[in-house]
């Protein structure tokens, strides 16, 4: 046992004589006459963890979204590029087009 919880263990510091603490374990709590007194503080939390809940989705929607638009842009990027480098092939390999294209 270590000494700094003089005479208590660190699962249990509640000293010995605590009245909460029977033989048998925990006392239990009467839920139904408190029931009444907590009834707006639980609605309360209901409320701020549905809330908590719809922020959350609307978040991975947006992030959903964000990541839709990056990758539009980026295939849209790569189409025109292929569509650039197919016209400067095309343009390479027929010579009527060669001759019509100003030399840069």
């Amino acid at each position: 046992m270590i000494p700094i919880f003089k005479g208590r263990t660190p699962t249990r510091l509640q000293p010995e004589t605590d009245r909460r603490f029977f033989t048998k374990g925990v006392m239990q709590v009467n839920t139904n006459a408190n029931n009444t007194d907590f009834r707006t503080i639980e609605a309360h939390i209901r409320r701020a963890r549905l809330e908590r809940s719809v922020a959350v989705a609307q978040s991975l929607v947006a992030v959903g979204e964000a990541i839709g638009r990056g990758l539009r842009a980026l295939f849209s990027a790569v189409g025109r590029g292929l569509e650039a480098e197919r016209d400067r092939r095309a343009i390479e390999a027929d010579s009527f087009l060669k001759r019509s294209v100003p030399r840069s």
